[in-house]
């Protein structure tokens, strides 16, 4: 059995793989469905990405409950674009559909993140076996959970940020750190950061250590027109 945590990355998606046995790899894919076709097996598969799209409203419940655990944290929850907007064919069309559709507008960022939401979004309406397997997992709602419910206290992208969420992937998965390590060296070139191979990682944690038995937020997901859940996953240790 093993399980996969997965980020977006400079060179398209990173996944980190853990078995019960203690096997581990990374790897970088240049897209959603090269990934899936790799590890259709897998248990469970955890990616930092919005999965379920809203038609109408920007925010989902999953996203209002993820910012009001996670305090000084929050502002990395971004509104989620209506599923009009995502399939909009440029920029400006996907502004002026969201404003349409939500009164809202859509920041650039996010906007370069649509790519990857189509991506996941297309596997999951033409394969019905990733929807047993692929869910969405937002790595400070995944800390927050890892670390029994509380919030963060520094942004992952400093030296501050890495050794608080290190200590805390330790204290649930003793080889995290010594992989967290191995792994950086494994990273080609400018393909990913280390922050990106920090939230894949804590994914395939939360994937490996709940041993199936995550909790989401909301308790109860929504769902959008066409079936998908919108929620994030999380596990709390119980010791």
């Amino acid at each position: 059995m093993f399980v996969v945590g997965v980020d977006g990355c400079r060179a398209g998606w990173l996944a980190v793989k853990l078995s019960r046995h203690g096997a581990w790899e990374s790897r970088i894919f240049p897209e959603m469905a090269s990934l899936w076709s790799a590890y259709r097996q897998a248990a469970l598969i955890l990616v930092d990405i919005p999965i379920g799209l809203p038609e109408a409203a920007n925010d989902r419940a999953c996203d209002k409950a993820a910012r009001k655990i996670l305090g000084p944290r929050r502002s990395s929850v971004f509104p989620v674009p209506c599923r009009a907007a995502v399939s909009a064919p440029n920029y400006d069309a996907a502004i002026k559909i969201n404003e349409q559709v939500t009164g809202k507008r859509i920041f650039r960022a996010t906007w370069n993140l649509i790519p990857r939401m189509r991506q996941v979004d297309e596997v999951l309406q033409t394969d019905p076996q990733a929807r047993e397997v692929i869910r969405e997992a937002h790595p400070e709602v995944m800390f927050w959970g890892l670390n029994r419910g509380r919030p963060l206290t520094f942004s992952k992208k400093t030296a501050a940020g890495e050794g608080e969420r290190l200590g805390i992937l330790e204290g649930v998965y003793p080889p995290a750190k010594a992989l967290f390590s191995k792994m950086k060296k494994t990273l080609p070139g400018k393909s990913a950061v280390p922050d990106d191979l920090m939230d894949a990682l804590a994914a395939a944690v939360t994937g490996l250590m709940s041993g199936g038995k995550l909790k989401t937020l909301p308790e109860t997901p929504e769902r959008d027109a066409h079936g998908l859940p919108m929620e994030m996953v999380y596990f709390i240790p119980e010791n």
